[in-house]
């Protein structure tokens, strides 16, 4: 499947998927800037969401049952969990993980690792995360303000 590890204002992940038994390289997170996101779960439901977060307005929303668990990470630090009733709920952790390797990669973040070395720890340990490390930090993006004229 996936492990998915936040710590600090990282978010770092697996990138194998399995389809029909073969291992494929994939890419499971979303940079949006001031917000990241990883996705576990079936990788096609996954992909639904992410296409729905792009753009929410023009994207079909997942299905009622898709199979998919998100994890977010905003540049403010906070940890948001997100399944497939698209209600995120604030988790009040310094550090998360999601997927088949979450609990490798939490037992390493409870003894100091970063995000990037419970996910290598997760590949270690659970057959179902494998492939590189890849990691992102959201970044805090300013906002223009509008200058009204006299």
């Amino acid at each position: 499947m996936t492990t998915i590890a936040v710590r600090g204002r990282t978010l770092a992940a697996d990138t194998i998927a399995t389809c029909n038994g073969t291992p494929a390289r994939v890419n499971k997170i979303l940079d949006l800037g001031d917000r990241v996101f990883g996705v576990a779960g079936n990788y096609v439901d996954a992909l639904m969401f992410l296409e729905w977060v792009k753009n929410p307005k023009r994207a079909k929303k997942p299905k009622d049952d898709a199979e998919f668990v998100a994890v977010e990470l905003r540049a403010d630090g906070s940890i948001w969990e997100w399944g497939p009733d698209l209600f995120p709920f604030r988790v009040e952790e310094e550090y998360y993980a999601i997927g088949s390797g979450q609990d490798v990669a939490r037992g390493a973040m409870y003894m100091g690792a970063t995000a990037e070395k419970a996910v290598e720890a997760a590949i270690r340990w659970d057959v179902n995360s494998g492939g590189a490390v890849v990691s992102v930090t959201p970044v805090a993006t300013k906002r223009r303000g509008s200058r009204g004229r006299a």
